[in-house]
């Protein structure tokens, strides 16, 4: 009975801390912001209508507890994939925008060149063969620090787009056509519903850590962190997860046939193909076999190596020079962030890059999380203990290496599922009133960061 009111009395003060976090953005008081190279300042607040935000919250509630509750499997992925639906939704509703609050996230923020450039019904092999060119275009910014893949995923949506019946107002001066217009709604509509399939992900990668009732509490714990909720209608919030996800469990789930490795390399190829920022997430796989004592067939790890060699040949074969797109990119990335490698700046912006990728997780969250993490101790499983050391290997790296200043809480969401599984296992363990607590303040932060901040 002591250790429970121990764990209770952390976990109280861990709320209190993430209430504390919940009142500094709402009433926009300064914080982590006087952080050198900061980017996310408070705006003027957006207004706000209370009555859909407590709806909001009584369905999130609502769908959380029956996340928890049901045992039946297919039931239970459901409620997760809807639960994803409503977090990101009800930021965008709440302040009386509609879809059109949503579609400003492909209208406006940075990434609006790629769906603008879609909108112009290019052909796939010509963008291949010609990328270098089209990146260097000074109508191009973010294309530069990116490959080939990225931009034809906009295609893709695009095409899907033309092959469905609607048309859009395109009286808004940020919507340059009608094939633009009808691009960003597919989009608005479609992006969330990939997010939210992440979900179902993490919740099958966390099993192989946890048990069921903790990897359940972790899914819904990375559907309300800020960085799902808010970085709407990026690649790196909808498609990223859903690549690195997808390549971890193929891992783990597999390790006998050389057509199962075959198509792990498929996967791989194709996630560099669409964004280098994936590289951490490839350099992970053979530490999760570590984590868990995995010893593949030698049949599967060349087909590994076949399924990535057979994608690389026909990149070749269609003009794309991957190493020359790489290259390219990390130097256009780097004199972007005026990124000096200097261990003193390294040492600053290491810190800028952590404490962002943790506001962004939210500190309700990280608050109960860091109180769990200190009363660790061996009982932790050997997956969990080597997941944590790599981690801190794959950070150390970016930190070190990454050459950003900043923004990392779209460019590292991919890795937001395992630090939760690191850290969050005690989650779903919550007693009822700590966890609905919980959950009321992430999405009060939610709000708050819609309502005072924002991302774009």
């Amino acid at each position: 009975m002591k250790e429970s009111l121990t764990g209770q009395f952390g976990r109280i003060i861990g709320l209190f801390f993430g209430l504390c976090t919940v009142l500094t953005v709402w009433f926009q008081i300064e914080t982590v912001h006087q952080l050198e190279g900061w980017r996310w300042r408070f705006q003027t607040a957006a207004v706000w209508d209370w009555g859909i935000t407590g709806i909001w919250i009584m369905m999130t509630l609502t769908l959380v507890w029956a996340c928890i509750k049901t045992e039946v499997s297919w039931i239970k992925m459901v409620l997760l994939f809807v639960l994803g639906v409503t977090v990101q939704w009800g930021p965008v509703l709440s302040t009386g925008e509609g879809i059109s609050g949503l579609e400003d996230r492909a209208l406006t923020t940075g990434h609006r060149e790629f769906s603008v450039i879609a909108s112009h019904q290019l052909d796939f092999l010509q963008v291949l063969e010609h990328y270098e060119t089209l990146a260097s275009a000074p109508s191009q910014r973010f294309a530069r620090s990116k490959p080939p893949g990225q931009l034809m995923g906009y295609m893709l949506f695009e095409r899907l787009a033309d092959r469905i019946p609607f048309s859009v107002d395109t009286s808004n001066e940020h919507v340059v056509s009608q094939a633009h217009g009808k691009l960003v709604r597919v989009l608005a509509l479609v992006m969330p519903l990939l997010a939210a399939l992440s979900l179902l992900l993490v919740y099958r990668l966390a099993v192989y850590f946890v048990k069921i009732e903790q990897a359940i509490g972790i899914a819904i714990a990375y559907a309300l962190t800020p960085s799902f909720a808010l970085i709407q209608l990026h690649f790196d919030q909808a498609v990223y997860p859903l690549l690195c996800l997808g390549m971890w469990l193929w891992t783990l789930r597999t390790g006998r046939t050389w057509a199962e490795g075959l198509g792990l390399g498929i996967l791989i190829y194709l996630s560099i193909f669409i964004s280098f920022s994936l590289l951490p997430a490839v350099l992970l796989l053979p530490f999760l076999l570590w984590m868990f004592n995995r010893r593949p067939r030698l049949a599967w790890g060349l087909g590994v190596i076949l399924g990535g060699l057979s994608m690389l040949c026909l990149g070749l074969f269609g003009g794309y020079l991957p190493w020359v797109r790489y290259s390219a990119a990390m130097v256009h990335h780097s004199t972007w962030k005026n990124w000096i490698w200097d261990p003193w700046l390294v040492a600053q912006f290491s810190l800028l890059n952590g404490v962002e990728w943790l506001w962004w997780i939210g500190g309700p969250l990280v608050s109960l999380m860091l109180i769990d993490t200190c009363r660790l101790d061996s009982s932790l499983n050997l997956p969990l203990k080597r997941l944590g050391w790599s981690l801190l290997l794959v950070f150390i790296l970016l930190f070190t290496f990454g050459q950003t200043i900043g923004e990392v809480a779209r460019l590292w969401c991919f890795l937001v599922p395992l630090g939760l599984i690191w850290g969050g296992g005690q989650i779903g363990r919550y007693p009822k009133w700590i966890l609905g607590t919980a959950v009321v303040l992430q999405l009060l932060l939610i709000a708050g960061f819609r309502h005072s901040q924002d991302f774009w």
